[in-house]
C-alpha cells in the first residue's frame, strides 16, 4: 500500500459519504432580497454633471482629454 492509498482510506474513514438530496427551501427568492437598490442621483453628482457638460460646450477640445482619464 502506497502513500497515496493509505491516505485515500484514511480519507474515506473521516468523512462520511455525501448524499444527494434537494435543498430544503428555495434560494432565489433571499438572493433578490439581498441585491442593493438602485442608487439615487445626489445633487453632487448632478453638479458635476452639469460642470463637465458647460466645460465641454466652452472647451470642446478638452474632450479628448476627459476621455483619456475615462
Amino acid at each position: 500500500m502506497t502513500e497515496n492509498d493509505a491516505l485515500h482510506a484514511l480519507l474515506q474513514q473521516a468523512l462520511p459519504p455525501v448524499q444527494d438530496r434537494p435543498p430544503s427551501r428555495d434560494l432565489w427568492p433571499d438572493v433578490l432580497d439581498r441585491r442593493p437598490s438602485p442608487r439615487d442621483w445626489s445633487w453632487l453628482d448632478l453638479g458635476a454633471a452639469a460642470a463637465i457638460a458647460i466645460l465641454l460646450a466652452l472647451f470642446p477640445g478638452c474632450f479628448w482629454l476627459l476621455l483619456y482619464h475615462l
